[in-house]
């Protein structure tokens, strides 16, 4: 860890440092040599330490003295003891008898102990400065000046002899180290300095700190922000004068700590916490800090969900769903509108339409959308379990229960959405428990004593009417009010014929894009396909169809219009789809082999192939010669009674 030492020399000293440095022998020492004497580098000393270009400065004890004294700078004096002293002025004694030792203002420099010690004429010239140095040099009536270069210097201008003072090559040295760990220490202490400084800058909460008279010491901005008093009117000044909403002149002299008081500054909730800060049991100061209840609460939630570790996150908007037909627009429409409100929203839709997705659209557009969204599905998880994973348990709440219990996910949704899909599986039982949850917006775990409060929006689903669960008696009537305050009805895909077409493709597209570039061409047969189909599965079964085709066609190139044609069939189930297709096109009591539209569409999947179509119908040959010539006698072309033609 280098250091970087500025060292402040002239004359002598120049020569003297550099032979110091065989003495030092340190690779982590940096030195940076700043000649001149005492105003003349005072602005060089400066621009060194604010660009950073030394640490720590060295220099002798006039020179160093005024450049700590007028730059503001950290410098350590290069000490000049009693050896240097005698031996300067053994020197000058030979030049005259009236000695007069000068020294920067009121440095040490033994002429009193060296007057009668050595019974000789010596005086002491004390100075601030130059001008100073220069009239005492005039009035002190000596015969030979002992001091630094500029005693040396003025002693020449003034006509007097003089000996130069300075340290040998060892003091240089000793003080070159010293002032390396001075510097360290100066650094060491600035880290701690900018740490401190960063954790008061960037804390999300306010901070105050007193001394031990109770005046502040310490005060973040989020503090002035919050008490809406600038730095200028608090710093320095007694905290239950200042600060009276949260100082406390008590907490020092008790030494208990305040924690978790909740106060209200300027409007805003907080919570306060105060600690007295002591030494050996006297108290040195405090240190209050205090934070709005608004963020520990979203915290509070961030925690939670990280703690569940189960991804609980909507990635679905509306923007996202497919809705070119006009009663799947008028659903997704709705469902946005009721997504600013509070509420609670029930959605009813088939099997596989995409329930969830509305849900998690929802909960996106709503004022929860920053909480988490968790989904349970009721039908998927046995009663036992349904109730503790719903609401929680405490520690020996049950056998095998885990240890320090479990937070259950109305808990995990707090500040969020909890999506119940299929709700109408939920047992009575448990029904009764959540219609408490939802009036009292609070929980109870499983074995607790203490109710947990929560602000949850609840999203529920089924694929069946919750009245005729109420009718039968198997659902509770004021949970179903609670949670049919608002519906959302999804229409199945079989009614949405303008989407088949477009899912069909966007799920190609999205899964599978080579193949999707591959079919386009065959849109048409595949569209006449699809759209024939009544899709009992919904959008899950559309998806489950194309993940087959994908496995029959491989990568779909040179792909004919029959190959299409039959791996999409066999995609459907081709049994399946004929069944299917006569169901939907045939009257009631109408043999489908009188209907041109079956027979029509039976001609295309065997590709004319009468004997099959027959064989399809159960009919012979002959029989569906006839059907066809009486179908076209009749001016029944075929098609005509078609679901979507």
């Amino acid at each position: 860890m280098t250091v970087r030492i500025g060292l402040l020399t002239y004359d002598h000293l120049h020569a003297l440092a550099f032979q110091a440095l065989d003495y030092v022998d340190d690779p982590d020492i940096e030195l940076c040599f700043i000649e001149g004497l005492m105003g003349e580098i005072v602005d060089t000393v400066k621009r060194y330490y604010r660009e950073n270009k030394v640490e720590m400065f060295l220099g002798g004890g006039a020179n160093g003295t005024f450049i700590k004294e007028h730059a503001d700078v950290p410098v350590k004096i290069i000490d000049i003891g009693l050896f240097e002293i005698l031996t300067a002025v053994a020197k000058a004694r030979r030049l005259g008898e009236r000695i007069g030792i000068a020294t920067y203002k009121d440095a040490r420099c033994y002429a009193d102990v060296l007057r009668e010690s050595l019974n000789m004429d010596i005086v002491k010239i004390s100075f601030a400065d130059e001008e100073e140095l220069s009239r005492g040099l005039q009035t002190a009536g000596v015969d030979v000046v002992v001091g630094a270069s500029l005693a040396n210097r003025l002693a020449e201008k003034a006509g007097l002899p003089s000996v130069l003072i300075y340290p040998g090559p060892e003091s240089i040295a000793a003080a070159i180290k010293d002032a390396k760990v001075m510097a360290l220490e100066i650094r060491s202490e600035k880290e701690r300095r900018m740490i401190f400084q960063a954790v008061l800058d960037y804390s999300w909460g306010g901070i105050v700190a007193t001394d031990s008279d109770g005046r502040v010491i310490a005060y973040n901005p989020v503090a002035e922000k919050l008490l809406a008093k600038p730095r200028s009117n608090v710093i320095g000044k007694s905290m239950s004068g200042a600060l009276p909403d949260i100082g406390d002149t008590e907490l020092t002299s008790s030494l208990k700590p305040q924690i978790g008081h909740l106060r209200e500054l300027n409007g805003i909730k907080v919570v306060v916490n105060r600690i007295p800060i002591a030494v050996s049991d006297d108290a040195v100061g405090s240190v209050t800090t205090f934070q709005k209840v608004s963020e520990l609460q979203k915290a509070e939630g961030r925690i939670r969900t990280k703690l569940a570790d189960k991804g609980l996150s909507a990635r679905i908007r509306f923007d996202d769903i497919v809705a070119v037909d006009e009663n799947m627009r008028v659903a997704v429409a709705r469902a946005r509108l009721f997504a600013d409100s509070r509420l609670s929203v029930y959605i009813f839709g088939e099997t596989g339409v995409g329930k969830e997705m509305f849900a998690q659209g929802i909960h996106n557009e709503s004022s929860y959308r920053d909480g988490p969204f968790v989904a349970v599905n009721c039908a998927a998880l046995p009663e036992s379990l349904l109730e503790s994973e719903l609401f929680g348990y405490e520690e020996g709440a049950f056998t095998g229960s885990r240890k320090g219990g479990k937070m259950g996910l109305f808990e995990l949704a707090h500040r969020g959405t909890i999506f119940l899909d299929e709700v109408a599986e939920i047992p009575l039982h448990i029904q009764a428990r959540l219609l408490r949850v939802l009036q009292e917006k609070e929980v109870m775990r499983l074995g607790g004593d203490r109710v947990i409060p929560i602000d949850v929006r609840v999203v529920s689903a089924s694929n069946r009417h919750l009245r005729d669960g109420v009718a039968a008696g198997i659902f509770r009537e004021d949970l179903f009010y609670r949670l049919n305050v608002l519906h959302v009805e999804i229409p199945p895909l079989r009614e949405r014929c303008d989407d088949i077409a477009e899912l069909f493709f966007h799920f190609l597209s999205d899964r599978h894009p080579d193949l999707a570039e591959c079919l386009l061409p065959l849109r048409a047969t595949i569209v006449e396909i699809i759209c024939r189909y009544s899709w009992p599965g919904n959008a899950r079964e559309l998806q489950n169809v194309i993940e087959r085709i994908s496995v029959l066609l491989r990568t779909g190139a040179d792909c004919t219009e029959h190959e299409c044609r039959m791996a999409v069939l066999e995609a459907i189930g081709k049994d399946v789809f004929i069944r299917d297709f006569a169901a939907q096109t045939t009257a009631d009591g109408e043999r489908a082999d009188k209907n041109g539209a079956v027979v029509q569409e039976l001609c295309k999947i065997f590709r004319g192939d009468t004997e099959r179509v027959a064989r399809q119908l159960g009919v012979s040959r002959t029989t569906l010669w006839r059907r066809t010539a009486d179908l076209a006698d009749s001016g029944r072309s075929f098609g005509k009674r078609g679901r979507r033609h």
